[in-house]
């Protein structure tokens, strides 16, 4: 379930951006460049999304594309916090937050139970 939660708001948060995005004007956009949320975000969502619902279908794919879609967030996290590294402890706090419930997802959705969970469907 937080596998889906995960994908339909990364899948909302980048099409906001590229709206955002859009709205401004070449002058503006050629600068700026193509972030990394830009690229991670939609695969995310497409990981994401489809493996939250296999995953409520009890199929075992659905959890392989969960732990998968998490990649991509991890990835964009670890780019983002290089570029703009924590100044405080409470700076760090917040930066690992995200981090925290990407492994914790990932780790959720590779449980024995959930295998067990997956088997009790048959």
């Amino acid at each position: 379930m937080a596998g889906l939660a995960f994908g339909l708001l990364t899948g909302l948060s980048s099409a906001l951006q590229y709206s955002v995005m859009s709205g401004y004007s070449d002058d503006v956009r050629h600068p700026l460049g193509v972030e990394v949320g830009m690229i991670c975000r939609p695969i995310a969502a497409l990981l994401l999304i489809p493996g939250g619902i296999l995953l409520l279908r009890r199929l075992t794919v659905g959890r392989v594309l969960v732990i998968l879609g998490v990649v991509p967030l991890f990835v964009e996290d670890v780019f983002d916090w290089y570029r703009l590294p924590p100044r405080n402890i409470e700076g760090l706090g917040v930066a690992l937050f995200p981090l925290a419930l990407y492994l914790g997802v990932a780790v959720l959705a590779s449980l024995p139970s959930v295998t067990r969970w997956v088997a009790a469907r048959r």
